[in-house]
């Protein structure tokens, strides 16, 4: 990942493949997960149900708002 598309704690992210605003949370190593590096992220469903799910780092992008 580039350094100036660095994604940090309290960004703005989406997947690079698409999808929902997410929030990142929290960032860490989930090598339980089968990651080095993954990210925390939180944001709310269609019916504004929270949600939150670990993904690996370089699957994200920042989203501008």
């Amino acid at each position: 990942m580039n350094a100036e598309m660095k994604v940090e704690k309290g960004d703005t992210v989406r997947l690079k493949s698409g999808g929902p605003t997410m929030t990142v949370q929290k960032i860490d190593k989930f090598s339980s997960e089968g990651m080095d590096l993954g990210a925390v992220c939180v944001w709310f469903n269609k019916e504004k149900e929270p949600r939150e799910r670990i993904f690996d780092i370089d699957v994200l992008t920042k989203y501008a708002v």
